[in-house]
């Protein structure tokens, strides 16, 4: 966790590769496909939309 502090205050951007299930992927490529497209939206690379969790969303 220091180390994460560090390289934000130093300005960089830390992104774990945590897929979200909420979406309830069906495979292994839906899982990977989440963190790649957060990655790309980051770098301003990705018009893919994801959806997003929301406390008021149904389950």
């Amino acid at each position: 966790l220091r180390n994460m502090t560090t390289v934000t205050e130093a300005g960089a951007i830390v992104l774990p590769a945590c897929p979200h299930f909420y979406a309830r992927p069906e495979t292994m490529l839906d899982l990977v496909d989440t963190v790649a497209t957060r990655a790309l939206s980051l770098l301003g690379l990705s018009d893919i939309e994801q959806p997003r969790w929301s406390p008021d969303a149904k389950s």
